[in-house]
């Protein structure tokens, strides 16, 4: 049997022992681990458990989720319908701001707003609706026109010369001498793609007189003309 100690081991070749010292063997709990079955078993053991940990971390996390309330939207009908509520609410208030601001007329100054109006055929023109209308001399007669200079527009085409240019309830009307020593009255209403037409007498027909007329003018609902020897003759309008 070899009597041998460790400082006995061989040494490296041209290494000298009095500077780097004996070899000696290590203790216990010193130096590389070696795995072997059971520590092997300890560690995978070891891991399992803790991704088992994870996974319930995990798992509990998911449970938390599900378990808070879904976010809510209104439905897009709603929201529309909210919408719709303040512009309503938007246009009663402007339009409650304007009733103070600008009232509404009362009744006499509503019946002074649409008072009767009459004026000589050449006295001027006639304004309504943001209109004038007046009668002038054109190339193929007398003409009831609306506007004013080169800009004015022929609304009807007179077969005499006018006596007078009168407005009641929305209407013109236009008295006139004719050719042949009778005349008539014209009327016109005051719209778009209006068309002019003679007053008419309760039975229907064109109100026609003899003689020359020298003026008219508006009495109440009643039109009132006067002929060249001073006799009137009322024509209702309504």
């Amino acid at each position: 049997m070899s009597t041998s100690s460790p400082d006995d081991a061989p040494r490296p070749i041209n290494v000298d022992p009095a500077v780097t010292g004996s070899f000696s063997t290590i203790r216990d709990g010193q130096g590389a681990v070696v795995t072997t079955r059971e520590t092997a078993s300890a560690a995978a053991g070891a891991a399992r458990e803790a991704m088992g940990s994870s996974e319930a971390v995990r798992a509990g996390v998911r449970r938390r989720k599900a378990a808070r309330p879904a976010p809510t939207r209104a439905p897009r009908g709603v929201i529309a319908g909210i919408i719709v509520a303040v512009i309503v609410v938007i246009g009663l208030a402007t339009c409650a701001v304007r009733s103070i601001v600008d009232p509404a007329p009362s009744g006499d100054e509503a019946q002074a707003a649409a008072a009767q109006t009459s004026v000589g055929a050449n006295d001027g023109g006639i304004s309504i609706a943001g209109s004038s209308y007046s009668t002038r001399q054109g190339d193929s007669g007398w003409e009831l026109v609306k506007g004013e200079g080169d800009d004015a527009t022929v609304v009807a085409q007179l077969s005499g010369s006018p006596v007078a240019l009168c407005l009641h309830e929305g209407t013109l009307f236009v008295p006139e001498n004719l050719s042949d020593g009778t005349w008539d009255v014209i009327c016109y209403v005051v719209a778009d793609g209006s068309t002019p037409a003679q007053l008419l007498n309760g039975d229907g027909q064109p109100v026609v007189g003899s003689g020359e007329l020298s003026a008219a003018e508006l009495d109440g609902d009643s039109l009132v003309v006067t002929d060249a020897s001073g006799a009137q003759t009322r024509l209702a309008l309504s």
